[in-house]
């Protein structure tokens, strides 16, 4: 399969703080889960069918985001 969901409740589970850390913290665009439904929610679904390198960055931005989001 292409697409693989991230379990980011540790991080929070309000769509919309995934949301902002997404785009305006980490400037990638997973889908977020909860337009999936409730149990969604917490969770971010991230398309893996494009160039490794592109996926390697978008991870590591959002690491980078949730690791500066710590130390805050």
């Amino acid at each position: 399969t292409y697409l693989a969901w991230m379990d980011c409740r540790a991080i929070s589970e309000d769509p919309a703080d995934l949301k902002r850390l997404m785009f305006d913290e980490a400037r990638v665009a997973f889908t977020e889960g909860s337009v999936f439904g409730k149990a969604g929610a917490g969770y971010l679904r991230v398309n893996m069918a494009c160039p490794r390198s592109r996926l390697a960055e978008a991870l590591e931005r959002f690491a980078a985001a949730v690791e500066a989001r710590k130390s805050r």
